[in-house]
């Protein structure tokens, strides 16, 4: 429950919000950081020795004389234009938060905004849902899984950084601000957010997330009793034009189903359900490449929701995205209470975003 003083500051802040503005980064420009990213393998001796494999990107000092970091496809790999091959975290504490992928993904399936926050001084951990992978289809044995075990993946990875973060021989040791977690997640990782943070099922909530933020979230099976359940600080975001989770049966079902708390829908006009991704790319590079043709079926499917010319262009969408998700983390983990200015409706008026946008917190 917000304190007296912060709905104060909220309130103040929004009546101010164009003053404000003038004074502060604006959020989708990049942060002062550089980045570096690394992958690593966490294994849950608890589920039958569940292997996630985790991409990790976090601020470093510089990038002189590094090897940017390369993202592989499998059947292709291409070179980040921001990331590199380092293991010397910027000396500092940091804010975690946890990426969820999509359904049939891959965990740096978008790139733009884990780099992104980053560079901004977050720590972004993003874990393969072993079994719901688009690399799980080439798996002839692909891992066992449900959707139960999806936030499970997440809270084993919070436990296994916060392992690292007191192990002195560990690369996030001493980096990790352990009471400023939260995660965020695109369409299976938008209900895995959600998950996380209700009593979904027979899963406790995990009290260590302080906020969440699910992209073109499918809203699956959370009973109208789950949303309820949720007490942190909510940002959805949403696409118009999005016929995999519609935004009428699934984004804008679960803003009207919490209560109690901050809330936020941005839904930006005429993006698609993968205007939140780097799907784009990823099928520009794979377009000539000797894949499986079932394989291509997919790109190309998913492709039609990000890449299509009826679509909002792939740039706008992402900048949109890197805004609001960035503003939003700034407030709620590294408690910098101005950028509250960037999530009100004026800046929506005042920087013409397409955008439908929604607010209550009450």
């Amino acid at each position: 429950m917000l304190s007296i003083v912060f709905r104060v500051l909220m309130i103040s802040i929004f009546f101010h919000a164009t003053v404000s503005m003038a004074f502060w980064k604006d959020p989708a420009e990049r942060g002062p950081y550089s980045i570096g990213r690394t992958t690593l393998i966490f294994v849950d001796e608890q589920r039958e020795d569940r292997s996630l494999a985790v991409d990790v990107w976090y601020p470093i000092a510089d990038t002189t004389a590094q090897v940017p970091s390369q993202y592989d496809l499998i059947f292709d790999s291409f070179a980040s234009e921001k990331a590199v091959d380092s293991t010397r975290i910027f000396p500092k504490e940091f804010p975690l938060i946890i990426f969820s992928h999509g359904n049939n993904s891959i965990r740096f399936q978008s790139i733009f905004l884990s780099e992104h926050l980053a560079t901004h001084g977050f720590i972004v951990a993003a874990p393969d849902h072993a079994g719901n992978t688009l690399p799980d289809f080439l798996n002839p044995s692909p891992p066992a899984f449900t959707a139960e075990d999806r936030p499970l993946d997440v809270s084993f990875v919070i436990d296994q950084l916060l392992a690292s973060n007191q192990d002195s021989n560990n690369i996030f040791f001493r980096r990790i601000q352990s009471k400023k977690i939260a995660v965020m997640g695109h369409s299976f990782g938008g209900f895995t957010a959600l998950a996380l943070a209700a009593n979904y099922k027979t899963n406790a909530i995990d009290e260590r997330i302080s906020a969440i933020l699910p992209l073109a979230p499918a809203r699956i099976d959370l009973t109208p009793e789950e949303l309820a359940s949720i007490r942190v600080p909510t940002l959805i975001l949403g696409a118009t034009s999005d016929v995999t989770t519609p935004v009428d049966s699934n984004a804008n079902v679960i803003f009207e189903g919490l209560n109690h708390i901050p809330r936020w829908l941005i839904n930006i006009q005429e993006a698609g359900h993968n205007s939140f991704t780097n799907v784009c790319l990823f099928f520009d590079i794979l377009e000539d490449e000797p894949i499986p043709e079932f394989i291509r079926d997919i790109l190309i499917d998913q492709a039609s929701e990000a890449c299509s010319a009826s679509l909002i262009s792939l740039e706008q969408a992402q900048e949109i995205t890197a805004f609001y998700a960035t503003a939003f983390f700034k407030v709620f983990l590294q408690k910098k209470l101005s950028y509250l200015s960037f999530l009100t409706g004026k800046v929506v008026e005042a920087k013409n975003l397409p955008v439908d946008y929604s607010f209550e917190w009450f």
